[in-house]
Parts: C-alpha cells; structure tokens; sequence
C-alpha cells in the first residue's frame, strides 16, 4: 500500500520525510532494514496503546488502518481477557492449595502429632498438592452423559490395548468379544500413584492384577512373606503385569 497502492490523495507515506530527520530522508529511499522495522514497529502500535509518526496518507491506507485498529482491537482484548482468566485461575488453586495446608497445621495441632512426623507430612501433602495428576474418568464429569453403548466402546479403546498385552485377553478378542468388552466396562479400572505409594502389601488378600501404563514400580519380597532367603527389589516398567 505504501508504494504500489491506489491514491486518492497522490500521496503515500512511504513518500513522507522521517520523523525528526535533518537531511529530508524519506521512507522510501531509506534502507530496506528500516523500513521493515517501521512496518512492524507500525503493526504493533495496531494492537497497543503505543504510537508513532507513520499515518495513513490516503483513503486505501485510512480503510486499511481502520481494518487493523479494529482487528488490532479484538487481538488485544482477547489477550487481556485470556490473562485474566488464567491469572484467576492461578489465584484461586493458591488460596485452596493454602486452605488446604492451613487446615492440615490445625488438624496436627489438635490431633498433638509428634514434630518430626508432623513435618513429614506436610512436606508429602505440599509436594503432592502441586504435582499435577493424569486424568482419569472421574475427572470429567462429561462422560456421564453417554449412553451406556458409547461407554462401553470408550472403554474397550482405553483399556482393551493394555489387556491384550496378555495373550490370554488376547486370545479372548478373538474367540468372545463380548466377554472381553464386558471386562474392560465392569471389571477394570485406572488407578493413579504417586512416589512412594504401595500398590499392595504383603498379608493383604490380592484384589486384582495390576498392569503398569506408564512409570516404574518396585516389586520388593522379603523373607517374612516369600521364598526368598533376603529382601530383594525388582524394578517393574512399563506394559508389565503384576
């Protein structure tokens, strides 16, 4: 626009003297690097409050200034919008992170727990509250509302592959569908855990098989409840079964 574009006025302001220049230089005949920046510098000043000494020296360049200052517009108050919200966002998982620690002080105070496992426990709770959890189906209270058909498809795609990591399920695919679909909607579950929580311990009567889905695990048999003659430890990775 500023050099090829129609005028109604036979003016361009690429034509035009730069701003405070003693030697009457004009934008079109000043480098190809300072007339980049002038148009970016102008393009910003589109979105911003800021300003500078380019205008539009025509009706084509005014309709096109008016176009941006009104995209430029939209641009910004979305942005201050989305910060906003963020920043309230931010604000309010603070105070229930803070609500939550000050009523765990007050419940070790009343309760007279020991110092020592006192602060152990706040340091876990503090370090567990600002670790961010996978989600699981619990979390979105969107799945409800599909019809028990949708459901089951849903959960055929997220657990059926990690079954059929075992050839018995595997095998089960091919013979009965059913019964494999089945399982995977009233039989199988995500569970979430963090370091140092315990999948199962010893003594207790085994619920289930567990299937490692992401992470390590580590298996630890001591003499007390197995074979082995002294505690070992195994690491467990990922698509393992246990």
């Amino acid at each position: 626009l500023g050099r090829f574009g129609p005028s109604d006025t036979g003016l361009h302001w690429m034509a035009t003297q730069v701003a405070s220049s003693s030697t009457n230089t004009r934008y079109d005949s000043s480098p190809m690097l300072f007339q980049y920046t002038t148009a970016v510098h102008w393009s910003f000043t589109q979105m911003t409050p800021g300003s500078m000494p380019v205008q539009p020296l025509n009706t084509v360049e005014r309709i096109f200034n008016i176009i941006c200052l009104i995209m430029g517009l939209l641009f910004f108050t979305s942005v201050i919008s989305s910060m906003s919200v963020k920043m309230t966002q931010l604000r309010i998982a603070a105070q229930e992170k803070d609500a939550a620690v000050e009523q765990l002080d007050m419940f070790l105070r009343q309760k007279m727990v020991g110092a020592q496992v006192a602060m152990s426990v706040k340091k876990q709770v503090e370090e567990r509250l600002g670790k961010r959890l996978p989600l699981t189906e619990k979390d979105v209270p969107a799945l409800e509302v599909l019809s028990q058909k949708v459901q089951r498809s849903l959960q055929v795609e997220l657990r059926g592959r990690h079954l059929q990591s075992h050839q018995f399920f595997r095998v089960l695919s091919q013979v009965d569908k059913l019964t494999l679909e089945e399982i995977c909607f009233t039989a199988t579950f995500f569970r979430v855990f963090l370091a140092e929580d315990a999948v199962f311990v010893r003594g207790e009567e085994a619920e289930g098989a567990s299937f490692v889905v992401h992470g390590t695990v580590r298996y630890t048999q001591e003499p007390a409840s197995t074979m082995q003659p002294q505690n070992t430890e195994q690491e467990v990775g990922e698509a393992s079964w246990l």
